[in-house]
């Protein structure tokens, strides 16, 4: 097999501006309003029914599948103007449910200057029949960078959304101070969606086109975690607990590959929670040593993080790798590329990430592919995974080539 990683690696050594133009960025005003993309989110609800939000021809479409997945309902679609939306690599619609049986929808709405665009939020109270007109969460409303949002519920209904903000690098600017990378903002809604408060900085120093990896935890709070601009543009990432008022536990580092770069690596962390002990990281790292995927445990009493394993082929370009955790037993999918062929690749532990199985082969495709997702109905594990050439596929954990 031919070596991809230094093609890989040569693209991340690009300005951001011309990475985001290797990842479709959604400022282009002919692709993201006039097109289907792969990158989708899906869902199963508490009845064990598959909801998948995509985009398509500049609306955000939400439909629904009862036989896991083998063929969808009519979709809906979310915002009845179309609009630019963010939906490729690192930007994609998000779903999710409320405690009542509430769909809530978010997307990057992209802006007509270059990298700017506001976090979108609409809900549906009748099962997906339709949705409430969409509202822009950000308060903040400059032609700015708010983007790459991530949306997660807590158990007592308590709605996160998360997003990269570049507010601050503006202020900076006009000010003539330095500032490294963008923040991360939140904004909560305690009423079911109906409304949302005035969104709260996380942190200074975020990377700036990287998907934030965020989760809710018993009782009503959520821990994120984000690719961060450390002194001398070292892109490791760090970690933080919030509540509905703020941050609960200020950022810390969690990972140490001291990865040097000036540019935006367009390549977001997972997280799960892992038990009442803490939580599963995995993340990819471009270190000059030993590159690659890596996975860890996170205490979430002491705030540390268990030495990282490395994981995957990092000649095949391994990425993108998404987390699911039920007990003990922990499922870990990630992308590798062949001469012809996306693949993916899975590892499994039984006792809470200490340690793992062999890597085995869960699918590939020919031609593009979304990053695969794990989701799960509340009895079984799957895989999420979207293709051109065999369209949407959910393949269960169990069940492998």
């Amino acid at each position: 097999m031919r070596k991809l990683a230094p093609i890989y690696l040569l693209l991340l050594l690009l300005p951001c501006m011309e990475v985001a133009a290797h990842e479709a960025h959604t400022h282009n005003k002919t692709t993201a309003a006039a097109r289907a993309t792969l990158a989708v989110s899906t869902l199963f609800d508490e009845q064990g029914r598959l909801w998948r939000a995509e985009v398509d021809g500049g609306r955000v479409m939400v439909s629904r599948s009862d036989d896991n997945g083998h063929t969808f309902r009519t979709p809906v679609a979310v915002n009845r103007q179309p609009e630019k939306v963010g939906g490729e690599g690192e930007l994609r619609p998000k779903i999710a449910f409320g405690k009542n049986g509430e769909i809530y929808v978010t997307w990057t709405q992209a802006l007509d200057k270059s990298y700017a665009g506001h976090i979108k939020f609409s809900r549906s109270l009748d099962d997906g029949k339709s949705f409430s007109a969409p509202v822009i969460v950000n308060r903040n409303t400059d032609p700015i960078t708010h983007r790459f949002e991530s949306l997660a519920v807590a158990d007592d209904g308590t709605i996160y959304v998360a997003w990269i903000d570049k507010r601050d690098l503006q202020a900076a600017k006009a000010a003539g101070r330095k500032y490294d990378g963008a923040a991360i903002y939140v904004a909560v809604s305690r009423d079911g969606g109906a409304s949302f408060g005035t969104e709260y900085k996380v942190a200074d120093g975020s990377c700036e086109c990287c998907r934030i990896g965020m989760a809710a935890e018993p009782g009503g709070t959520a821990v994120i975690f984000w690719r961060h601009v450390y002194d001398g543009s070292i892109r490791d990432h760090a970690v933080a607990r919030i509540g509905p008022q703020g941050v609960l536990q200020e950022p810390v580092r969690a990972t140490f590959g001291n990865w040097k770069i000036d540019a935006c690596p367009h390549h977001g962390p997972a997280i799960a929670r892992g038990g009442d002990w803490g939580w599963h990281l995995a993340w990819y790292d471009g270190n000059e040593k030993k590159p690659g995927l890596y996975v860890a445990r996170l205490d979430s009493e002491a705030w540390v993080t268990s030495p990282a394993r490395r994981f995957g082929n990092a000649d095949a370009q391994a990425g993108h790798p998404s987390l699911f955790a039920q007990g003990e037993r922990v499922w870990l999918v990630w992308k590798e590329l062949t001469d012809t062929h996306a693949v993916i690749m899975a590892m499994e532990s039984g006792d809470g990430g200490r340690s793992w199985s062999e890597t085995r082969k869960m699918a590939e495709t020919s031609g593009a592919a979304d990053n695969p997702f794990l989701i799960s109905d509340g009895r079984q594990v799957y895989l999420s995974w979207n293709t051109k050439a065999d369209g949407y596929r959910l393949i269960p954990m169990g069940v492998g080539q």
